[in-house]
């Protein structure tokens, strides 16, 4: 009966470790009216504008859309992406919910990973030997803690958080001489869960290994668990390297071409720090660029001190432990051991990601320090540790609260998204069952086509290619090396050469034919056509119109003439001073200041205007002759504007109206796009397009005629390693055009085209982790043999 008795002590602690938190943060859900509890989302932040978009797609990864999606920037390699944001199990759960209900999956999959962050940090404070109410408190700290409640948008990186208890409780089984594979099976599992964090586990675990193996002295299996731990880390990374190859390989392209910035200048002032440790100690801005987020409330800190201070641990563990914590405070206050951590990537907003491993560091230590103490007369240890767990509970509720707080808890912007364009993309796609792009200038963010299941050309992550951002600004739409927006739409000249055939609201497109709430661009081009030359130099930044002019020329194989230059002198400054070139202060804040700009028209057509800008958004609005058209050097509004048709001779004033401060400019750009110039270049290009017979996720498949003088076929998808082109069956050598786009030779008659994506790298990962798993199951079969190996005499 006692052992029935404990047994059922051990599985009710379990089970509250992981509902606990849970519970107490749907308390502070319903008490900020969260849904289901009220009208707000946890949809503040980067899970508004990014991650639920993705979610939105997960269905495709149970297809070929696992490695290939049209949904970002003119179409690439997927495979990093879904790692990154959409590879935890949990968001199996998106199956059951409609795309108009995710921010309610949101809320129901970040209740069941702080129960889960609960569940494994109980299990492993089980195994240190903590029992009893403080024990589950201490539970509830770690999933309730202040990197929980901060970077809770970020839900992709809670899977690590989950792991690393079971990391630790793996590590210390091989250093008590054990086996291996609880360790081996939580790492591979976060690596494939999240890379990312991943990594900084791997960092974290070798650190932890390192310490508490010194800590050993002299025992007989020191290099034997040595061993393991190396051969236990090699596998774990060695499975899941069907995703990190490739997936290394993909960041290439974009996040992780940035040099790394060296030197140990202090990330902040060291005494700063001592206010993280304090409920609500931080607001929304601070939680994004300042200090790193280590609240778990008070008990633990004093817990933590009685284990440095009482007799009962080693020297050894003590000097492990504060090594650990030392590592830790150091690589957050200065700058090159941060980086390291961060994968030698300065992050961008959400500094210190690594900090939970700091938490769970105290935590442990605060659980032996507990374990440490003297037994409790027993009527005080009836109450004192309720009272005390109860004391840290309400300490957890309190900072979830608060930030809850300062983020905002805002109404969701998606469902408005679907509710107005869903419908259209569906009927668009009915009775236009082709391969062609949308562009969404009116989207809140840059991953509409996630959501609404179109290829776009707008796209926000830290899956990107540089390159094809980079073209894509170029060509005039909003953007950096970063990210590209819509904005507020493209010249007709880049639509058309970018296969875009239909705009979802946004302003009105002259020639553009109403298709239904869109708008149909009648001259877009096939996704792929011959053409006589290719141009092969990257194009430079913000000259959209003479570089459109430069593309259109090459692949005609003359002079396009759908450009004419509009040149425009020095503006009249109204309510402005002049700072340098290109830098304007306005002299007056309450009545705004102007830049006016005086214009001829060369030609007939349509007027268009660039304004780069590259080192602030400060935002104007653009007036043509008195009348509002837009505004421009916003984020997400700093490509081409149309400013409206104009006929030959005609003049006309821009006026660039600046609210206040300064105008800060990178120059500006006006021509004139010739409508009967360009009808005639998409015609003509238009005959030796690629008609398709098949398409998906990475895959085309269809015929053309290439005319008498071709020499390429030209496509208007983003070059990749990954691309393997076939010509009537045979292979041919794909290589990039203007340094950003897929390209083949071709010659003049009838051909048919496949062209197919597969991740460089899937193939030597899939074989690295094909020969893990079979050095694994040898290594457990040779473990088992020998369990069952008499011992000898």
């Amino acid at each position: 009966m006692p052992d029935r008795a404990r047994a059922m002590r051990r599985r009710a602690q379990i089970l509250l470790s992981f509902f606990l938190p849970m519970l107490l943060l749907a308390g502070v859900y319903a008490a900020r009216g969260v849904e289901p509890f009220g009208a707000n989302t946890l949809l503040f932040g980067d899970m508004g504008g990014q991650y639920l978009n993705f979610m939105a797609s997960y269905k495709e990864l149970f297809g070929r859309g696992l490695f290939y999606t049209w949904h970002k920037a003119l179409g690439g390699e997927a495979l990093s992406l879904n790692a990154y944001y959409l590879f935890s199990p949990f968001n199996l759960l998106l199956l059951l919910f409609p795309a108009a209900k995710l921010s309610l999956a949101v809320v129901c999959i970040t209740l069941l990973k702080t129960g889960a962050a609960g569940l494994t940090m109980g299990l492993f404070l089980r195994s240190l030997g903590s029992r009893g109410p403080v024990a589950l408190a201490l539970a509830a700290a770690y999933a309730l803690s202040g990197y929980m409640a901060g970077f809770a948008q970020n839900l992709m990186w809670l899977d690590g958080v989950i792991l690393a208890p079971l990391v630790v409780w793996g590590l210390r089984r091989l250093l008590s001489g054990g086996r291996p594979w609880l360790y081996l099976g939580a790492l591979f599992a976060a690596l494939l869960t999240c890379y990312y964090i991943g990594w900084m586990l791997c960092l974290y675990s070798a650190l932890y290994f390192l310490l508490h193996w010194l800590a050993l002295g002299r025992a007989p299996q020191r290099l034997r668990i040595a061993g393991r731990f190396c051969a236990a880390s090699a596998l774990a990374g060695g499975l899941a390297a069907w995703v990190l190859l490739p997936c290394a390989l993909a960041l290439g392209q974009g996040k992780a071409s940035f040099a790394m910035e060296w030197g140990f200048a202090a990330n902040f002032e060291p005494f700063a720090l001592v206010r993280q440790f304090f409920a609500g100690a931080y607001t929304a801005g601070e939680v994004t660029n300042q200090l790193p987020l280590i609240f778990c409330g008070l008990l633990p800190l004093a817990l933590a001190l009685a284990f440095f201070l009482r007799k009962g641990p080693s020297a050894g563990e003590k000097l492990a432990g504060a090594g650990l914590l030392a590592v830790l405070l150091a690589s957050f206050y200065f700058r090159t051991p941060d980086l390291v951590w961060h994968g030698f990537q300065s992050p961008s907003w959400f500094p210190y990601r690594y900090s939970f491993l700091f938490i769970l560091t105290l935590l442990e230590l605060a659980a032996r320090g507990w374990n440490s103490l003297p037994p409790l007369r027993p009527r005080l240890g009836r109450w004192l540790p309720a009272a005390l767990a109860a004391v840290l509970a309400a300490e957890l509720a309190a900072n979830s609260a608060l930030a809850l707080k300062a983020f905002g808890a805002p109404a969701a912007a998606q469902p408005g998204t679907l509710a107005l364009w869903q419908g259209e993309v569906e009927r668009l796609r009915a009775a236009d069952p082709g391969f062609y792009r949308i562009q969404y200038p009116g989207a809140p963010d840059q991953n509409a086509a996630f959501l609404l299941n179109y290829a776009g050309t707008a796209h926000y992550s830290s899956s990107y290619s540089a390159a094809a951002c980079e073209f894509l600004r170029a060509l005039g739409l909003s953007g950096t090396s970063g990210w590209v927006a819509d904005g507020q739409g493209v010249s007709a000249a880049a639509a058309s050469l970018l296969g875009v055939k239909y705009q979802l609201g946004g302003p009105d497109r002259p020639g553009w034919a109403a298709a239904g709430a869109a708008r149909q661009n009648p001259l877009a081009l096939p996704v792929a056509f011959s053409a006589p030359g290719i141009p092969g130099r990257r194009l430079a930044l913000d000259l959209p119109f003479t570089n459109l002019e430069t593309v259109y020329s090459a692949l005609l194989g003359r002079e396009a003439g759908v450009f004419v230059p509009l040149e425009a002198g020095p503006p009249r400054l109204v309510g402005l001073s002049v700072l340098d070139d290109y830098h304007y202060s306005v002299d007056v804040p309450a009545t705004g200041g102007s830049l006016l700009f005086s214009l001829t028209a060369p030609a007939d057509g349509l007027l268009y205007a660039n304004f780069p800008v590259y080192d602030q958004y400060c935002g104007a609005s653009v007036l043509v002759d008195g009348q509002p058209v837009g505004e421009t050097l916003l984020q997400g509004e700093n490509g081409t504007l149309l400013l409206g048709a104009v006929t030959t001779g005609q003049r006309l004033t821009v006026e660039l109206r600046s609210a206040g401060g300064q105008l800060a400019l990178g120059g500006w750009h006006f021509a004139v796009e010739r409508t009967a110039a360009l009808q005639a270049a998409c015609g003509e290009l238009a005959q030796g397009g690629l008609s398709l017979q098949a398409w998906g996720s990475g895959y085309l498949k269809g015929s053309l005629t290439a005319g008498p003088g071709a020499a390429a076929l030209f496509t208007s998808i983003p070059y990749e390693e990954g691309w393997r082109v076939w010509v009537d069956g045979q292979p041919v050598q794909p290589y990039p055009a203007l340094d950003s786009l897929l390209a083949a030779p071709l010659t003049p008659g009838f051909h048919t085209v496949e062209l197919r994506f597969t991740p460089p790298g899937l193939w030597a990962g899939l074989a690295l982790a094909l020969g893990s798993a079979a050095a694994l199951a040898a290594w457990a079969w040779l473990a088992a043999r020998q369990k069952k190996r008499p011992a000898s005499p």
